[in-house]
Protein backbone atom coordinates (compact mmCIF):
# COMPACT_ATOMS: atom_id res chain seq x y z
CA UNK A 1 0.00 0.00 0.00
CA UNK A 2 1.32 3.37 -0.69
CA UNK A 3 0.85 6.57 0.96
CA UNK A 4 0.40 9.87 -0.86
CA UNK A 5 1.80 11.98 1.61
CA UNK A 6 5.62 10.07 1.38
CA UNK A 7 5.27 10.53 -2.44
CA UNK A 8 7.43 13.96 -2.62
CA UNK A 9 9.28 14.17 0.57
CA UNK A 10 12.62 14.13 -1.97
CA UNK A 11 15.34 16.36 -1.52
CA UNK A 12 14.67 19.42 -3.80
CA UNK A 13 17.56 19.78 -6.25
CA UNK A 14 20.14 22.93 -5.65
CA UNK A 15 19.07 25.84 -8.11
CA UNK A 16 21.46 25.87 -10.87
CA UNK A 17 23.88 29.37 -10.92
CA UNK A 18 25.94 31.12 -13.13
CA UNK A 19 28.22 33.27 -11.40
CA UNK A 20 29.87 35.99 -14.03
CA UNK A 21 31.05 39.91 -13.91
CA UNK A 22 29.18 43.10 -15.18
CA UNK A 23 30.32 46.82 -15.03
CA UNK A 24 27.56 49.08 -14.31
CA UNK A 25 28.67 52.87 -12.96
CA UNK A 26 32.43 52.40 -13.26
CA UNK A 27 32.45 49.28 -11.23
CA UNK A 28 32.78 45.61 -11.94
CA UNK A 29 30.47 43.84 -9.78
CA UNK A 30 29.93 40.08 -9.38
CA UNK A 31 26.71 38.75 -10.57
CA UNK A 32 24.92 35.84 -9.73
CA UNK A 33 22.09 34.57 -11.97
CA UNK A 34 19.90 32.03 -9.78
CA UNK A 35 16.85 30.15 -11.93
CA UNK A 36 14.77 29.07 -9.18
CA UNK A 37 11.04 26.96 -10.12
CA UNK A 38 9.24 29.41 -8.07
CA UNK A 39 10.61 32.21 -9.86
CA UNK A 40 7.73 33.36 -12.64
CA UNK A 41 9.38 36.76 -13.71
CA UNK A 42 13.37 38.13 -13.42
CA UNK A 43 13.96 39.91 -10.68
CA UNK A 44 17.15 41.89 -9.97
CA UNK A 45 18.33 42.64 -6.57
CA UNK A 46 21.71 44.51 -5.31
CA UNK A 47 23.45 42.94 -2.50
CA UNK A 48 24.09 45.17 0.98
CA UNK A 49 26.13 47.65 0.59
CA UNK A 50 26.67 47.38 -3.22
CA UNK A 51 29.03 44.72 -3.25
CA UNK A 52 26.94 42.33 -5.60
CA UNK A 53 24.32 41.80 -8.41
CA UNK A 54 21.81 38.98 -8.17
CA UNK A 55 19.30 38.31 -10.46
CA UNK A 56 16.59 35.40 -10.34
CA UNK A 57 15.37 33.78 -13.76
CA UNK A 58 12.73 31.20 -14.28
CA UNK A 59 13.48 27.73 -15.24
CA UNK A 60 14.68 27.38 -19.04
CA UNK A 61 14.63 30.91 -19.75
CA UNK A 62 17.28 32.28 -22.38
CA UNK A 63 20.52 33.63 -21.51
CA UNK A 64 19.72 36.08 -24.19
CA UNK A 65 16.61 37.17 -22.58
CA UNK A 66 18.58 38.09 -19.21
CA UNK A 67 21.01 40.36 -21.28
CA UNK A 68 18.63 42.37 -22.30
CA UNK A 69 16.76 42.78 -19.39
CA UNK A 70 20.36 43.90 -17.54
CA UNK A 71 20.51 46.52 -20.66
CA UNK A 72 16.98 47.80 -19.89
CA UNK A 73 17.71 48.59 -16.22
CA UNK A 74 21.44 49.45 -16.35
CA UNK A 75 19.91 53.21 -15.66
CA UNK A 76 17.85 51.72 -12.42
CA UNK A 77 21.34 49.95 -11.06
CA UNK A 78 23.46 53.22 -11.81
CA UNK A 79 21.07 55.22 -9.96
CA UNK A 80 20.95 53.10 -7.27
CA UNK A 81 24.49 52.35 -7.08
CA UNK A 82 25.14 55.79 -7.34
CA UNK A 83 23.69 56.28 -3.66
CA UNK A 84 26.39 53.45 -2.18
CA UNK A 85 29.50 54.80 -1.27
CA UNK A 86 32.54 52.44 -3.29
Amino acid sequence: MSFGIFRNLTKPRPAPVVEREHCVAGRTLPLKIVESDRARRLTLRIDSGGRGLRITVPPGLRRGEVEKFLDRHQDWLEQRLAKVPN
